[in-house]
């Protein structure tokens, strides 16, 4: 019985540095987010798996990073519109909300073939979001950034799954 990967010898500089890059990436975006008193992104953890951990496999290709998070965007400030509509706020409301955001932005992903589940995680949060806009913007400054890194660095990079 094996408990590591078979590719981790041979490889362990690239699991290493890999590893190191997401975390580096990850703690300039919370540290962003912190600054500037948003609540967390934690959608992006699940973003920067995929990206330098999965870097030549097609789930991380730019139109699938990108174009998920559009959607993601999209859905969540559709709902965050719609629950505006509305004159107060029950909490099952807002959950709804959330709820609908991410089906939204599943059935966008699935039809526009921008599948990144991650994203579906950004339309939950968005319509519970104070500042949409700006969060709209990290976000999508944010998936910018990380495909670029990766898409820079992706001929040094290895699947490591």
């Amino acid at each position: 019985m094996r408990f590591t990967d078979d590719k981790l010898k041979k490889f362990k500089k690239n699991y290493i540095l890999q590893c190191l890059l997401m975390i580096f990436f990850l703690f300039v975006s919370m540290y962003a987010t912190g600054v500037l008193g948003l609540k967390s992104m934690a959608f992006f953890g699940a973003s920067a798996f995929i990206a330098f951990a999965l870097p030549q496999k097609n789930s991380s290709r730019p139109k699938y990073l990108i174009g998920g998070y559009l959607t993601g965007i999209i859905s969540g400030i559709v709902l965050y519109f719609l629950l505006g509509l509305l004159h107060s706020l029950e909490p099952w409301q807002m959950y709804m909300a959330q709820a609908v955001s991410a089906g939204l932005c599943f059935f966008l992903m699935v039809i526009l073939e921008y599948e990144h589940p991650p994203a579906a995680a950004l339309a939950m949060f968005l319509p519970a979001e104070s500042n949409i806009f700006l969060s709209c913007a990290c976000a999508l400054v944010g998936i910018l950034l990380m495909t670029a890194i990766k898409e820079l660095l992706k001929k040094w990079l290895i699947d490591l799954v």
